[in-house]
């Protein structure tokens, strides 16, 4: 329990370090909103002006969900050196580990949704476009919240029982122990063992 409260500690105050002096500034429309967030690109306090929050909680929400995107970069590398070390073993070790880090830090299609499908009631609407990869069609969704005649995504809230927060480094976590295990094993297999006892133990 400790060792959580430190992980989430640490994730506060880094991200309060990176964030200092951001406040909403939201968009006239719902697709301006939308193309600030796109134009943001990696620019995380940028794409935090366009959520809006009114308390500490939903800032630190905000901040959390906003580490996780910020992890992309080093995720790809750690897969790229997984599959180096092992070869096709490493995505049958890895198993649900690949989905539940590229869930955790794939980006929004902002530049997806700029030509999306508009649906403006009173102070919400919502934007949906298409995703076509190859054969499979995807469809994304996002929200917008109106407060005072400019719009704003709205701050994320709990999944179930856990708040944006510990997500976050739950997800966190598992990272950096999937990094230590890919340094300490020798087989796929034992890399395998090591993750799935972590997931089993540390996630549920």
């Amino acid at each position: 329990m400790k060792k959580t409260h430190s992980v989430i500690a640490t994730i506060l105050c880094s991200v309060f370090l990176l964030s200092c002096g951001v406040s909403p500034k939201g968009a006239e429309t719902p697709k301006e909103l939308i193309i600030a967030a796109k134009d943001a690109g990696s620019d995380t306090k940028v794409l935090k002006s366009c959520y809006y929050w009114s308390t500490a909680e939903e800032e630190a929400n905000i901040d959390a969900m906003l580490s996780l995107k910020a992890l992309k970069p080093e995720v790809d590398s750690f897969l790229e050196d997984g599959k180096k070390k092992f070869g096709e073993k490493f995505s049958t070790a890895f198993g649900m580990g690949t989905f539940v880090l590229a869930m955790a830090t794939y980006p929004t299609p902002y530049d997806k949704m700029a030509d999306g499908e508009y649906v403006e009631t009173g102070d919400t609407a919502f934007v949906t476009a298409k995703i076509v990869e190859g054969n499979s069609t995807s469809t994304t969704k996002a929200e917008m919240i109106k407060k005072d005649a400019k719009w704003y995504f709205p701050a994320p809230s709990a999944r179930g029982t856990k708040t944006p927060v510990e997500i976050a480094a739950l997800m966190k976590g598992f990272f950096e122990a999937s990094k230590k295990a890919l340094n300490e094993s020798d087989t796929a297999e034992k890399f395998g063992e090591a993750v799935n006892t972590y997931m089993t133990t540390k996630m549920n």
